[in-house]
């Protein structure tokens, strides 16, 4: 009797299409349908930085299939996911609406919010990217690219299965979340000029620096392609350190 319902229990939840554990090293390293996977880097500096909230990150590149093939791939056949993984869910979903109201109020990107492959993200885009962003528990997952006509909905919703998204769903007409209070009080006189910390960006293996991404390569993408691996809008990140967001 407790095995045929333990048995009923699972059939029910591999029906419902239960989520899957985030892989270990962030992101899908298996090709997604139309979409080849072609690279995996580790990142020792993250794009958006959490007070107090160490993380690492993590990107992979994806390729067309038929571009693969033809040996000619376009700004439009090359798609990256970026999955910054944090210490933990301390003002995470704070950090992302900051990103994307600098980005949609300093930067003139477009922010809107969407289901994309049934998972509920926020949509960037403007000077020839788009984006899909969202915060998952301990994560926040970006997949899109430089070029690309429209965001592939095939690999969000495959990223979304592993980090189903925590957004809600009138989370950008709502004030930000409250700051959470700092375990380690900072004086006022520093709390002002607060910068991100400088990490480490040595290169070694498969481990590079966030700001040397765009040095990258996709398979048999040329320079300018390989610029889709870099980060979104590093002048935005760049004053977001200076601003201590």
């Amino acid at each position: 009797m407790l095995l045929c319902l333990l048995l009923g229990l699972l059939v029910i939840e591999a029906s419902c299409g239960g989520s899957a554990k985030p892989p270990p090293r962030g992101v899908v390293e298996t090709s997604i349908g139309e979409w080849r996977f072609r690279r995996f880097q580790q990142l020792l500096d993250v794009e958006i930085w959490v007070p107090e909230n160490p993380a690492v990150g993590y990107t992979a590149g994806y390729v067309r299939r038929d571009a693969d093939w033809r040996g000619n791939v376009e700004s439009d056949d090359i798609a990256v996911a970026f999955v910054t993984r944090y210490q933990s869910e301390k003002g995470i979903t704070r950090a992302l609406l900051q990103f994307v109201r600098r980005l949609d109020g300093d930067f003139d990107y477009n922010i809107s919010l969407q289901s994309l492959g049934d998972v509920r993200v926020i949509t960037v885009s403007g000077q020839g990217e788009v984006w899909a962003m969202w915060a998952s528990d301990k994560h926040i997952v970006k997949i899109g690219g430089r070029g690309l006509q429209e965001i592939p909905e095939e690999l969000v919703g495959t990223y979304g299965k592993s980090y189903p998204s925590r957004l809600e769903s009138d989370i950008l007409d709502r004030p930000l979340p409250p700051e959470e209070p700092s375990s380690q009080p900072v004086p006022d006189t520093e709390r002002d000029a607060r910068l991100i910390p400088v990490q480490d960006r040595t290169t070694r293996g498969d481990t590079i620096s966030h700001r040397d991404s765009g040095a990258a390569s996709i398979g048999c993408a040329s320079s300018s392609q390989n610029d889709s691996l870099a980060p979104l809008a590093p002048s935005a990140r760049h004053a977001q350190q200076k601003a201590g967001v």
